[in-house]
């Protein structure tokens, strides 16, 4: 029998069980304004909080939260009231309630806008999300029998309260949706007849794009599903990459020192040089003028499978020298010779809801002076960590890619600049003000060191233009600012990965080529690799590389 250990899967095994009535009433009365509404609610991002007594997301992107006490079920009902109070999106913006089974099966029943440049139409929806693909309900092979179909013509209104109602059976699914007078204004119901449907799952909120309000939500639920997740037997790493250099056999890549120069080490003690290579992914690159991804195609006429592409390509690359897969690995490709990476993307997922650096045409750089910025990343590191930290074939992670460390003006003082102009009350700014009053007794002895003629550190904060350094020690602050940042970046993001995962390598944010020195010596003190992504040339008659900094 082959040697090997669990590995936890996204597969269920599904048992009904009986049992008593769940029920659950939240009116968010009991909660400080800025909770995040835990434990009784389990919110699946960090935008979910109590404001005056209602539970608020402006996220501009769809998330969940999920009420804890209640499981898996095939009969429910889950009523909230919920107020569109703005927008925070541009694009399609949904809010709702929701049957979640998981994050690629679900449905909701929501007040939905149409993008601005379609006119920003309004309107009520119940649509189900199977295997990934929107709109199954409709399709051929997905498609579910309407029923009690029903809409009043009124589009709903920003700002006006809206009961939303969905009713589970084992048997169908009805979504309605009410004015604050109790008229009907919606209704759609859905006939389970074809197996390929979401027909059980937990109640939830959902929002994406709006900034929404929700209250009075009311729960009951019957015939409690047990989900089990299946484990799944994965080799062991059974590999020894370089038997000249010997050190612990620890059953993970780590590093150790070796007179005087460091090495990595594999699980099984033996020295390890990696060699790999990005973007070997099944369904390669999309091309935008072409309107499909040419290798993906070429793929599936030659191989016919992503099973069979995996296979020969993990021997092609083992034949090729190659022990790792990097960034942007199809995880086909796993657990049969060569280590892996995972990607974390604390600061680009970040900077989408809160940045120093705006995302725009890159990925932003995030502020990493917001209370929520810790909170992010744990979720992110207990969701993915959490379930890699006994994975012998991991080699470690990224936190990122290519932050912009340099800002919009690509100077190494970038975010300096680019937290100067931010409003006074961003906490990026405030933390810029605070460092100063730090460093300066008074906006004179400041004015004296900067060459400036500030009035007050109030106008520092109100004003946003000022942020290129004028003079030597002002251009001191901005680096000594830009040190803060990344200090903070670097030890927030690391620990979380080590409270969920003390196994693991730490393998930088592959710097775009350079960084300001300060996010060197940051990423050197919390990381144990320091990682650059490197888009000169090579010498192939001397092998060095051209146009490195």
């Amino acid at each position: 029998m082959r040697e090997g250990f669990p590995l936890i899967l996204a597969l269920f095994l599904i048992t009904c069980a009986s049992g008593e009535q769940l029920t659950f009433h939240d009116d968010f009365s009991g909660y400080p304004d800025g909770s995040s509404g835990e434990p009784g609610w389990e919110p699946l991002s960090i935008g979910w909080t109590v404001k005056d007594g209602r539970y608020v997301n402006d996220e501009p992107v769809k998330v969940f939260a999920l009420i804890s006490s209640i499981p898996h079920v095939r009969r429910l009902k889950i009523e909230a009231t919920l107020t569109v109070m703005g927008k925070s999106s541009n694009g399609w913006k949904v809010a709702g309630i929701a049957l979640y089974e998981n994050s690629r099966n679900n449905w909701h029943l929501a007040l939905v806008e149409s993008p601005d440049s379609q006119g920003a139409e309004h309107f009520f929806e119940l649509q189900e999300l199977y295997e990934g693909v929107w709109l199954a309900q409709n399709l051929p092979r997905t498609k579910l029998a309407p029923e009690g179909e029903f809409n009043s013509g009124i589009g709903w209104e920003c700002g006006k309260p809206y009961r939303l109602r969905l009713t589970l059976t084992p048997q169908r699914i009805l979504g309605e949706i009410f004015d604050s007078g109790g008229r009907l204004l919606f209704r759609q119901g859905y006939r389970f007849d074809n197996p390929r449907s979401v027909s059980l799952g937990r109640p939830a909120l959902d929002n994406g794009g709006f900034i929404a309000a929700f209250d009075d939500v009311k729960v009951e639920a019957e015939e409690v599903v047990e989900m089990k997740e299946e484990e799944r037997e994965i080799p062991r790493y059974t590999k020894c990459a370089y038997e000249g250099i010997k050190g612990k056999r620890t059953g993970f890549f780590h590093l150790e020192e070796k007179d005087g120069r460091w090495w990595v080490i594999d699980p099984n003690g033996c020295g390890f040089f990696a060699i790999g290579t990005d973007h070997i992914r099944f369904t390669g690159h999309w091309c935008e003028k072409l309107g499909y991804a040419p290798y993906h195609k070429n793929n599936l006429e030659k191989y016919g499978t992503e099973e069979r592409w995996a296979k020969e390509t993990v021997e092609r690359l083992l034949d090729w020298g190659f022990n790792l897969l990097g960034a942007g690995h199809s995880e086909s490709l796993r657990y049969s010779g060569l280590a892996h990476t995972l990607f974390l993307s604390f600061g680009s997922g970040f900077a989408s809801y809160e940045d120093i650096v705006p995302k725009v045409h890159w990925t932003g750089f995030p502020n990493v002076f917001s209370p929520k910025f810790e909170r992010y990343c744990d979720m992110r590191a207990r969701e993915i960590c959490s379930k890699a930290k006994g994975d012998p074939w991991l080699f470690g992670y990224f936190l990122d890619n290519e932050l912009e460390w340099y800002g919009k003006v690509h100077r190494p003082w970038g975010i300096f600049t680019e937290a100067v102009k931010k409003p006074p009350q961003h906490s990026a700014k405030k933390a810029l003000i605070d460092l100063l009053k730090r460093r300066y007794r008074s906006i004179d002895e400041l004015n004296d060191a900067w060459e400036t003629d500030f009035k007050s550190f109030s106008e520092i904060l109100e004003r946003t233009d000022w942020g290129e350094p004028k003079s030597v020690n002002m251009e001191r602050d901005a680096m000594d600012f830009v040190a803060l940042a990344a200090d903070r970046y670097f030890s927030i993001a690391t620990a979380a990965i080590r409270k969920y995962d003390p196994n693991h390598m730490i393998l930088g944010c592959r710097f775009a080529g350079n960084a300001p020195e300060p996010a060197w010596r940051a990423a050197g003190r919390y990381c144990d690799i320091v990682t650059l992504n490197f888009y000169g040339r090579v010498d192939l008659d001397t092998g060095e590389p051209i146009g490195l900094v």
